[in-house]
C-alpha cells in the first residue's frame, strides 16, 4: 500500500464536542446546603461543597461545573462523574484530596463526589455557582446557574473561626441569616479527625456535618409522609391522653414539624398550628401525643425509643371511625374538605378495617400499600410486626399494644444472578444464541417474608420493539418452588438500537421489584468478532490457538476468551487485591491501565502505562509490572497470581538522570515527561504501552513507549528500553530495574501503541502518541541496528490496542488484532462502550488481518498537506478554524451551509498502472447539518487531461454527529498519471460540516 496522511485541519470545538449525557436539571433541583470554605488546615485541601437534591429522581453529575468568582474561568468541566440520589446529598471536594483521607477525616458512607480544577474559596466571601454543563458555564455574571450563594463573613452571615462550616437551614429565605454556623453536637455537626502533618492533612480541629443537613424548611409533598398507626381507642379511663398518631417520613430527607397541624373532621377548626416543634427524620417516623400526658409518662409506658411529638389542642379521635389528617403548616390547613393535606385516614372500627378491641392499636402492613384502604391495616399484637405491651404510667393504670415508632416494611422480591444484559452483533456468524439452558439468562427470585411459589415473575415492558420484538422474548419457569427462572432472547428485528425489557417480581402482599435487562443490537464488520464484558480492550496474551487473555485498562480483570467466537468471557481473574494498590477514587482503586502483555513458558506478564491522569494528575497504581502463571489450557485455562513490581518509573527516571545509558544526563527527558501536570497522551508524555521479550530472551524485556517521543526537541522517533532482569523484579523479585541501551525507531512520527515479538523478529502496532492519526503495522528484526519496515496491513476502522501473537513474517500471513472500543457509540444511542449500564452490553473488536508487503510511498507525489488558497482550489463558503479540538492536529476545514456548491480539491501527480484501488479516507463530523442535498467526496483518476474513471461518494449523515471515518474507492480500469480529489457538499441549507485526518491511498 502506498500511503499519504494529509492532516486536513481540526473542529471547531463549540460545535463538534461530543454531547452530554448528564440528566436536565432546573434552578432549584440542587442546593448548595453547607459551604466549608476556611478551614483550619493551610491551602484549599479540606474546603468542601455539599449540595442536596431537592427531587425525588437521582440527578447525574457528569459534565458539571463548580467554580467561584475569584480567577481566571475553567477550560472545562470539571465534575467528571457522579450521582445525587433523590432527595438526598453530595459532598464536593478537591479532588487532590483523594477519598480515603477525606473519609478518614470525616467518616466514611459519604456520597463524595471530586472536583478537579478547585478554585479556592475566600476566606472572606465569595460567590459559589453550580452549572449543569460548560455551555451554560458563567462566572462574569453567574447565569444559568442551578444554584448560587454569594456569601460572606459579615453579618447577617455566620462568621466562621477558621474552623467551621456554614449550614443552609431556611432556603426559602435567600439571605445570610439563612444560614447558621456548625458547631459540634448541634444540627447533627461533628469534629474532624486529625489525619496527621501537612497542609494535606486535616487536623483534627474543623466542624461540619458533610453528608447530613438540618430538617430544612422545606415543605414536603403529599406522597413523602404517610400515617402508619394509630392508637385511637386506649384502655384508659382517661383514654383522649393516651392517644397517638404514628407518622413516617419515606423519604431521605429530615423534615422540620414545627408549626404543622393535626387535627380530625369531628371537632370546631383549630385556631392556630397545634405542633410546637419536632424533626421528622429521612426514613423514620414521629409519634404525635395529647399534650396533656407528659413525655416522661409516654416513655415510662412505651420506652424512650420511640420519637414523641406532644400536640397541644389534642382533637380526640371517635372509637366508631374518624378521619384524621396531618398538614405542613397552619394556611393550608382546612379540617372542612382536608384540601392542602399531606396526609390523611378515615379510618373506621368496622367493614374493611379492623375491630376496635379498646387494647391496641392499628397499623399500616405495608409501608408500600395504600392507608385509605381498610384491609392494608391490621390491629397490633403482642410480639407481631414489633409490637409490645405498654406499661403502666401516670394516671393510666391499663396497658395497651401498640408499637409506637416502629413502621413495619415488607420488603418486595430480589432478583440474583441476573446478567445486566446481551448484546447482538448482525452480520456476525459467531453471534452466540440467547435461547435455551446454558444460552438463555438464569437467574433466581427471592423474598425473606414470602415463599417461592407466592411469588409471581413477568415480563412487564420491552420499551423498543424494533431492536427486538415482543415475540422473541420468553419468560421461562425453571423451578418456581426454589425461585428459578430463565431470560430466553431470540432473533433480533435487524436494526441497531438499544432497548430496555423490564422484567417485575410481585410478592403476595402485591410488594414488587423491577430489574431492567439491556439488549443492544449493533452492526458487525466482515470477520471481526466482538467479545463482550469489557471495551477498552488495551493488551493480549494467547493461551493456546483457540483461547486467550485479554486486559481492559479500566479495571485489573483478566478475561479468557475464544479466540474465534464473539460473547461473553469464558472466565474472568481479578488481581485488584494481589497489587496492592494506593490510589482510590469513591472508595474503589484507581485502575493499574493495563496496556502490555507478554507470555514466556507459562508465565504471562502484565504492564500499566505508568503514565499520568489525562489531566496530568499523578496515578501511583498504574506504576505497577506483575507476573501470572498460566495452568490448562483452552476453557479450562486458570491463571495465578506470582508478584509484582512498583518501582520501574522510578527506576528508570534515575537510570536516565545518571547517565545510566552513556548519552547524557537527562537524554530521555523522563524526569519532565513523568512529571505532576503533563498528560501522557502526548509526545512529551511518559507512557508504556508496547511489551515484548526480546527475540531469544527470556530475561530482557522490551518496553515500547507511546511517549515520550525523542529527541526532546523534535519528537519524531520511537523508543524502546530494555529491561534486562524484567523476569525477575516482575514477579516480585527485588529491585532495582537494569536496562540495556535505548533503542530508537524510525516510524514516521508514530509512537509505539502494541509490541509483539518471537525467536524471528517483532510486530509493532505505530500509531500517533496522542490519538491524532492512523496506525501503521511494522516489521523489525528486534536488532538496534535494523531499521522497521512498514508493512501493507489493512486497519480500516479499527483502533489496535494489542497484538495477540506474531505470524510468520511471509506475507499472507494471517494475525489477530484487538481493538480498544472503549469509545465507540455501538448502538446509536451517543454512549461510549466504556459507559454502558450492563458489562454484556460493553464489548471490543478483535480482527484477523493479513500481513502485506513492504509499503512504499506514492510515486512523485506533491500533495499539499494544509489546505490554503495557494495550494487548494477553495469553493464556497468554507474556512479553516483552529480550536485545539480537531480529530488530528489543532484545526479543522469547515463548511456552513447556505444550500450552495462548496468544496475543496487539489490533483495530486503520480505513476498509476490498470487496477491499483485508490482509496481516499477521511474524518467528517457536523453540526445541525440540515436534511436535503449531498455530501461527500469524488476521486477521478486522470491520463494527461482526460479522465479515465471517476467514482462520487456520498454520506447520508445529516443532524449533528461527531468524528465518523467516511472512504472513497475507485479500481484504475487503466494506467493514470494524476488523481483529482474533490471533498464537499451542494444544496445543504444550514449547519456546519467539517473535515480532517484525511489519507490516500494506493493498494
Amino acid at each position: 500500500m502506498r500511503r499519504f496522511l494529509i492532516p486536513l485541519m481540526g473542529v471547531l470545538a463549540a460545535l463538534l464536542l461530543a454531547p452530554s449525557f448528564a440528566r436536565a436539571a432546573s434552578t432549584g433541583d440542587i442546593l448548595i446546603t453547607e459551604l466549608m470554605y476556611d478551614p483550619d488546615s493551610d491551602g484549599d485541601f479540606w474546603e468542601y461543597v455539599e449540595i442536596y437534591n431537592t427531587t425525588t429522581s437521582a440527578i447525574d453529575l457528569t459534565g458539571w461545573v463548580l467554580d467561584d468568582g475569584d480567577g481566571d474561568p475553567l477550560t472545562g468541566a470539571n465534575i467528571a462523574g457522579g450521582t445525587v440520589p433523590g432527595r438526598s446529598t453530595a459532598v464536593l471536594y478537591i479532588a487532590e484530596t483523594n477519598q480515603a483521607t477525606f473519609e478518614a477525616a470525616w467518616g466514611t458512607g459519604l456520597n463524595l463526589i471530586p472536583v478537579t480544577d478547585w478554585s479556592g474559596m475566600s476566606g472572606g466571601g465569595d460567590t459559589v455557582g453550580l452549572w449543569d454543563s460548560f455551555t451554560a458555564y458563567d462566572t462574569q455574571n453567574f447565569n444559568n446557574t442551578i444554584d448560587t450563594v454569594d456569601y460572606d463573613d459579615t453579618a447577617p452571615w455566620p462568621v466562621p473561626d477558621g474552623k467551621a462550616s456554614i449550614q443552609l437551614a431556611a432556603p426559602n429565605n435567600d439571605n445570610g441569616a439563612s444560614w447558621v454556623l456548625s458547631v459540634a453536637g448541634q444540627d447533627q455537626a461533628w469534629q474532624s479527625s486529625d489525619t496527621g502533618d501537612g497542609d494535606e492533612n486535616n487536623q483534627g480541629a474543623d466542624v461540619g456535618s458533610p453528608g447530613t443537613i438540618p430538617a430544612l424548611n422545606i415543605k414536603p409533598d403529599a406522597d413523602d409522609v404517610l400515617i402508619s398507626e394509630i392508637l385511637y381507642n386506649p384502655a384508659s379511663t382517661e383514654d383522649n391522653d393516651w392517644e397517638f398518631v404514628e407518622l413516617y417520613n419515606t423519604t431521605g430527607t429530615a423534615f422540620d414539624i414545627t408549626n404543622w397541624v393535626i387535627d380530625d373532621d369531628d371537632d370546631p377548626p383549630l385556631a392556630a398550628a397545634n405542633i410546637p416543634g419536632g424533626t421528622l427524620p429521612p426514613g423514620g417516623t414521629v409519634v404525635l401525643f395529647n399534650s396533656n400526658t407528659s413525655l416522661g409518662d409516654m416513655e415510662a409506658a412505651w420506652s424512650s425509643t420511640p420519637r414523641f411529638v406532644p400536640v397541644s389542642d389534642w382533637s380526640a379521635l371517635s372509637n366508631g371511625g374518624d378521619r384524621v389528617g396531618v398538614w405542613g403548616s397552619f394556611s393550608d390547613y382546612n379540617a372542612q374538605d382536608f384540601a392542602g393535606v399531606l396526609d390523611d385516614v378515615d379510618y373506621d372500627d368496622s367493614g374493611d378495617w379492623p375491630s376496635d378491641d379498646g387494647v391496641a392499636s392499628i397499623y399500616l402492613t405495608d409501608l408500600d400499600l395504600s392507608n385509605d384502604d381498610g384491609t392494608n391495616w391490621a390491629l397490633s399484637q403482642d410480639g407481631v410486626a414489633g409490637a409490645y405491651t405498654s406499661n403502666p404510667a401516670g394516671d393510666n393504670s391499663e396497658t395497651n399494644i401498640a408499637s409506637p415508632g416502629i413502621a413495619p416494611i415488607n420488603a418486595a422480591p430480589q432478583f440474583t444472578d441476573l446478567a445486566g444484559g446481551a448484546s447482538y452483533v448482525l452480520g456476525d456468524p459467531t453471534q452466540p444464541s440467547f435461547t435455551g439452558p446454558g444460552n438463555g439468562f438464569s437467574f433466581t427470585v427471592t423474598d425473606d417474608a414470602t415463599a417461592a411459589n407466592d411469588i409471581t415473575v413477568t415480563v412487564e415492558n420491552n420499551s423498543d420493539p424494533s431492536v427486538i420484538d415482543n415475540s422473541e422474548i420468553t419468560l421461562v419457569t425453571v423451578d418456581q418452588p426454589n425461585g428459578e427462572y430463565r431470560l430466553d432472547l431470540g432473533t433480533p428485528v435487524g436494526n441497531v438500537g438499544l432497548t430496555e425489557i423490564t422484567l417485575r417480581a410481585t410478592d403476595d402482599e402485591g410488594a414488587f421489584f423491577d430489574t431492567i435487562f439491556y439488549v443492544g443490537v449493533s452492526q458487525g464488520a466482515p470477520g471481526a468478532i466482538y467479545p463482550t464484558g469489557a471495551a477498552d480492550a488495551s493488551a493480549a496474551a494467547p493461551v493456546d490457538a483457540g483461547y486467550m487473555f485479554v486486559a481492559d485498562d479500566e479495571d485489573q480483570t483478566l478475561r479468557l476468551y475464544d479466540r474465534d467466537s464473539s460473547g461473553a468471557p469464558v472466565a474472568a481473574f481479578d488481581f485488584t487485591d494481589d497489587l496492592d494498590l494506593t490510589d482510590f477514587s469513591g472508595g474503589t482503586p484507581r485502575e493499574v491501565d493495563i496496556e502490555g502483555a507478554a507470555r514466556v513458558g507459562n508465565r504471562i506478564y502484565w504492564m500499566g502505562s505508568h503514565g499520568n491522569a489525562s489531566d496530568g494528575d499523578d496515578r501511583p497504581n498504574r506504576e505497577r509490572i506483575f507476573a501470572t502463571d498460566l495452568s490448562g489450557s483452552g476453557a479450562a485455562a486458570t491463571l495465578s497470581f506470582v508478584g509484582y513490581y512498583a518501582d520501574l518509573e522510578t527506576d528508570l527516571i534515575a537510570w536516565d538522570d545518571s547517565n545510566g545509558h552513556g548519552l547524557g544526563a537527562g537524554f530521555l527527558g523522563f524526569a519532565a515527561s513523568a512529571a505532576p501536570g503533563v498528560p501522557p497522551a502526548a509526545p512529551d508524555g511518559f507512557n508504556m504501552e508496547g511489551l515484548a521479550f526480546a527475540p531469544g530472551s527470556t530475561s530482557t524485556a522490551y518496553i515500547g513507549f507511546r511517549a515520550p517521543l525523542l529527541d526532546t526537541t523534535d519528537r519524531d522517533t520511537a523508543l524502546i528500553v530494555p529491561v534486562t532482569n524484567f523476569d525477575v523484579i516482575a514477579a516480585g523479585g527485588t529491585g532495582p530495574a537494569t536496562f540495556g541501551a535505548p533503542i530508537l525507531l524510525d516510524l514516521d512520527g508514530l509512537a509505539i501503541r502494541s509490541l509483539a515479538c518471537d525467536n524471528s523478529g517483532c510486530l509493532i502496532v505505530a500509531g500517533s502518541a496522542d490519538d491524532a492519526g492512523a496506525f501503521q503495522i511494522y516489521s523489525w528484526s528486534g536488532n538496534a541496528a535494523d531499521a522497521p519496515l512498514p508493512r501493507d496491513v489493512d486497519l480500516t476502522n479499527l483502533n489496535p490496542e494489542a497484538l495477540v501473537e506474531v505470524p510468520a513474517f511471509a506475507i499472507g500471513e494471517a494475525f489477530q488484532l484487538v481493538s480498544d472500543n472503549g469509545d465507540t457509540d455501538f448502538y446509536g444511542t451517543g454512549d461510549e462502550a466504556k459507559d454502558l449500564p450492563a458489562d454484556g452490553l460493553k464489548k471490543f473488536r478483535v480482527d484477523e488481518v493479513t500481513l502485506g508487503g513492504v509499503a512504499s510511498p506514492l510515486d512523485n507525489a506533491g500533495f499539499e498537506e494544509i489546505i490554503d488558497p495557494s495550494n487548494w482550489t477553495i469553493n464556497g463558503n468554507g474556512n479553516i478554524f483552529g480550536t485545539g479540538q480537531a480529530f488530528e492536529g489543532d484545526s479543522v476545514f469547515l463548511f456552513s451551509g447556505n444550500s450552495a456548491v462548496e468544496f475543496v480539491s487539489q490533483s495530486v501527480t503520480v505513476s498509476g498502472a490498470t487496477d491499483d484501488v485508490v482509496i481516499l479516507r477521511l474524518r467528517i463530523g457536523g453540526q445541525n447539518v440540515a436534511s436535503g442535498g449531498n455530501i461527500g467526496a469524488q476521486v477521478e483518476l486522470l491520463d494527461g487531461v482526460s479522465t479515465v474513471d471517476l467514482n462520487q461518494c456520498v454520506t447520508g449523515q445529516r443532524g449533528t454527529f461527531n468524528w465518523q471515518v467516511f472512504t472513497c474507492q475507485i479500481t484504475a480500469p487503466a494506467a493514470y498519471d494524476t488523481i483529482h480529489v474533490t471533498i464537499g457538499w451542494q444544496g445543504v441549507a444550514s449547519g456546519f460540516f467539517g473535515i480532517d485526518a484525511v489519507e490516500l491511498d494506493i493498494d
